[in-house]
């Protein structure tokens, strides 16, 4: 596709092996040398226009799964209850 993501990394090897092929390689590492430890990502290739640093979102956890649905959905109530169902 042509499209990475990748969050920070700190292998000169992993940033060449993740640049590779990919022109403005000296620009895109020092861009992934400053992502935040945790919680920050760098999308870059063909699908987007330039680089861009985003926070990618929790999963894993109840809340982050009711996140996901707008509460005036009509199914919003029967999507809560499995949910709660599905951590029980």
């Amino acid at each position: 596709m042509g499209t990475k993501i990748t969050c920070l990394l700190d292998n000169e090897r992993d940033i060449d092996a993740v640049l590779a092929g990919v022109s403005g390689k000296n620009e895109l590492k020092a861009v992934l040398a400053r992502l935040a430890p945790k919680q920050q990502a760098l999308i870059f290739g063909h699908a987007v226009p330039m680089p861009v640093a985003f926070q990618p979102r929790e999963y894993g956890s109840a809340q982050s799964y009711k996140d996901l649905i707008s509460t005036d959905h009509p199914r919003a109530v029967k999507t809560d209850k499995d949910i709660e169902k599905l951590w029980e």
